[in-house]
């Protein structure tokens, strides 16, 4: 693998400013975290490439481009509560981490866990909560939230999760019918939630979010 930090480099010049995320700390913290710890061994040379790469247990980490995109549309700040579903190995929430409050990692695969309370651990915070629960009810024990990020793209939202978010909060994932999803930010209003569409984009969505 050549050398993780000119890696990082490449990628956020080439997959995130690029692509018109200018948000100081969405950058900062991508350009901190070695990505290459939190995929399988056998997928670290591409960590940093323009791919979404699997994971384990129908989890992967999202391209590059749309994590990016979609953290700058989340506006998070360090007064944010935000809520992590499907986090997997935790690259999401340790980018979050070095941005937010507090962070609530919600994860139910073992193996996934295994990394991610590893990853969490060597990146040496104190603001990360880890819940071993299905994240498709959302995690109401710590709510409100300021933001909610899902992990992948979604093909049904869950009424229990959008009550989970403080009004005013934003809930940002990809909405997927057929192939081409649309990337969205809901904002959660007094009358309901109002949605932004922000790009199309291919993504694989959380199986927990499918249509049966």
């Amino acid at each position: 693998m050549k050398d993780p930090a000119a890696l990082r480099e490449a990628m956020i010049k080439g997959q995130v400013i690029i692509n018109g995320v200018y948000r100081e700390s969405v950058i900062d913290a991508m350009a901190e975290i070695p990505k290459e710890n939190y995929t399988p061994k056998e997928f670290s040379p591409v960590a940093y490439a323009a791919l979404e790469i699997p994971l384990f247990d129908g989890r992967f980490m999202v391209e590059p481009m749309i994590l990016a995109r979609l953290l700058d549309a989340a506006q998070i700040d360090d007064k944010s509560l935000v809520l992590n579903l499907a986090c997997g190995t935790g690259y999401t929430t340790a980018v979050c981490a070095l941005i937010a409050r507090h962070v609530v990692a919600v994860e139910n695969s073992a193996r996934c866990l295994t990394m991610l309370k590893k990853n969490i651990q060597d990146l040496n915070v104190n603001n990360v909560t880890i819940l071993e629960i299905s994240p498709e009810r959302g995690a109401p024990d710590m709510a409100p939230y300021d933001i909610v990020f899902i992990d992948g793209a979604i093909e049904k939202t869950e009424p229990e999760i959008i009550n989970q978010l403080k009004t005013g909060g934003r809930l940002v994932t990809v909405i997927k019918h057929g192939l081409v999803g649309k990337a969205a930010c809901f904002t959660k209003n007094a009358t309901g939630l109002k949605m932004d569409v922000l790009f199309e984009c291919v993504c694989s969505a959380v199986p927990e979010f499918m249509l049966q």
